[in-house]
């Protein structure tokens, strides 16, 4: 919903890219949310790894071109997947 919507881009700051700047090879994100325009096309997502606490912007994100993840408030998102149902530690190893 728009609030959620609202906590979740309030919990993600962004910088320009940095061209030269590696991303762990472990990143497997079993999260995303994932935004459509009024004809229900997708416009951009965000993956959200909590196994390595990790977060990637697709580069067609709303106002997200050129940008990456900064920093992660990881309780308001953990906060927000709670809400809606679905297990942080999904697909973590042992995670059940």
């Amino acid at each position: 919903n728009a609030d959620q919507r609202r906590r979740l881009e309030s919990a993600i700051s962004f910088r320009p890219v940095d061209p030269s700047e590696e991303f762990a090879a472990c990143f497997v994100p079993h999260h995303f949310f994932r935004y459509f325009d009024s004809s229900g096309n997708e416009t951009g997502s965000v993956a959200i790894c909590f196994c390595c606490g990790g977060a990637k912007l697709s580069s067609d994100g709303p106002g997200w071109g050129g940008k990456e993840t900064d920093e992660v408030d990881w309780d308001k998102i953990s906060t927000i997947v709670t809400e809606l149902g679905v297990p942080t530690n999904l697909g973590c190893g042992d995670a059940t």
